[in-house]
């Protein structure tokens, strides 16, 4: 997945979504310690929610929203033909464009989970784990340093093996893309496509951590 830049796998059988493997199952996987060179079908989440290509934006929306989850699997014909995600549905209905008005501090969220640059990062996955979060922002003087988030795990793992005793200073993503509170949420929406990334760090005038900002 990492390698890739998706966030899930699809376990087909026979033209059959019969699981899913997200990013977050498989650092929560890393986390249990579990043995991640086993076969998918050990730790793949099932059944899958579905629906079929004619469901229309808003539905799966709210399919997304009362099922809190990240991923819908569509149909056609009976068979999986993709998956619909968060920001698909942005992309897809123009929210973008409804947001040109509004600025960061309107749309970011407040309350970021934070770290230390010396903090383990086999202590960084239990927190990301148990507080359900796609990304932690690691800082320093309370400005933002780096960060981590659910796509960098696996790979991390798979490059290291042994994650014991690594800190987070030695595996973050450093420098972070940072952007002020009074940029327009269009302009921030227009970076994270130029970077081709999924966050942004908001700070204040003192070069503060403030929030962060998600697709």
């Amino acid at each position: 997945m990492s390698s890739e830049r998706i966030s899930c796998i699809l376990v087909i059988d026979e033209g059959q979504a019969v699981g899913i493997m997200t990013e977050r199952d498989v650092m929560r996987l890393i986390h249990q310690k579990v043995d991640i060179t086993q076969p998918v079908s050990v730790a793949m989440s099932s059944p899958v929610l579905s629906t079929g290509a004619d469901t229309s934006i808003y539905d799966a929306y709210e399919i997304l929203k009362c099922g809190d989850i990240r991923h819908l699997v569509v149909t056609r014909c009976g068979k999986a033909a993709g998956v619909l995600t968060h920001s698909d549905l942005l992309r897809a209905v123009g929210m973008l464009d409804l947001l040109h008005k509004k600025s960061v501090i309107d749309v970011m969220l407040p309350g970021v989970s934070r770290v230390a640059p010396e903090d383990l990062l086999s202590s960084v996955i239990a927190l990301m784990v148990e507080r359900a979060v796609t990304t932690v922002v690691v800082t320093h003087n309370r400005k933002p340093v780096g960060v981590i988030t659910e796509r960098d795990i696996p790979r991390v793992v798979e490059e290291l093996r042994d994650i014991e005793g690594i800190t987070v200073a030695e595996v973050m993503s450093s420098p972070v893309i940072t952007v002020d509170l009074h940029m327009s949420a269009y302009e921030v929406s227009e970076l994270l496509h130029q970077h081709s990334i999924r966050q942004v760090i908001a700070v204040d005038f003192e070069g503060n951590l403030a929030g962060i900002i998600t697709q």
